[in-house]
């Protein structure tokens, strides 16, 4: 389990199983590269997954604000990325650096699997714009203010999932106190519309799979949907009874996915 230097930076990865294939896995806000084990152990014998801590995040470097933190996610994993073709997989916040990485350099990206994708942009015009503005403004509020009760109360009764703050251990839940700051700096990643500009979602022409949970927020369903609407070559596929965090609850319905997208590339 190296320290790796990118970007200036000590990044902590990890290499899971082996296979044919390799997959690079990008956890989302709060979240760490152990997210991606249980994905990895159904996919052992057909991919190895490479997955890394964001900077900040679990054993990586701190952040420590003086560069944009969206543009330094996707320095760092394009810089892992490197020059062999690999299926990319992002969750959450993970999902759009995976998505702005393959429109970037599509010439490595084999496959592309966004699992709950969190580009808020991709709501606006809809019915639940409005709604989701009104869900999340107590919280931005509350990081502001520095209130990070109310911060990640807020943050893990919508985003959690059903048990998942009960069953953190001690010291994921003093790491989420300290990174509360992330959800800040992702948000005008999240809300501004520089993923849907320019026909970039037009032009990926890799096979992609946009997941969501069918106990996920209201939202990601149409987020999905009009994501998966400009891309020319992509499925959507639901896992039943699973929340926003499907990638660590529901491994084996993820990794079946995922073997459909190899197949198509």
């Amino acid at each position: 389990m190296p320290i790796e230097q990118h970007e200036g930076l000590s990044i902590f990865v990890q290499d899971f199983g082996d296979g044919e294939r390799t997959v690079l896995g990008i956890h989302g806000t709060l979240g760490h590269s152990g997210n991606f084990k249980r994905l990895a152990a159904e996919l052992d014998g057909k991919a190895r997954v490479i997955a890394f801590d964001l900077p900040g995040h679990g054993q990586s470097e701190d952040w420590d604000g003086s560069v944009d933190f969206c543009l330094l996610s996707l320095q760092v994993a394009n810089s892992i990325l490197g020059v062999e073709p690999m299926d990319l997989v992002g969750h959450s916040y993970g999902a759009l650096v995976a998505l702005s990485l393959a429109m970037h350099r599509p010439d490595v990206v084999r496959s592309l699997t966004l699992v709950e994708p969190i580009l808020y942009s991709a709501l606006e015009g809809s019915e639940l714009w409005d709604k989701h503005q009104a869900r999340i403004a107590p919280m931005m509020a509350a990081v502001d203010a520095g209130d990070q009760d109310t911060a990640v109360n807020t943050f893990m009764r919508h985003w959690g999932g059903t048990g998942y703050w009960d069953n953190l251990p001690e010291e994921r839940r003093l790491a989420v106190y300290k990174n509360m700051r992330f959800i800040k700096a992702c948000d005008n990643f999240c809300h501004t519309d520089v993923l849907l500009q320019d026909g970039g979602l037009e032009s990926l022409a890799m096979p992609v799979i946009v997941v969501y949970g069918t106990e996920t927020l209201a939202e990601m369903p149409i987020i999905c949907e009009n994501i998966a609407a400009r891309m020319p070559d992509v499925g959507i596929a639901t896992v039943d009874g699973a929340e926003h965090n499907v990638l660590m609850t529901h491994p084996a319905q993820v990794a079946g996915l995922l073997e459909v997208n190899f197949s198509r590339s």
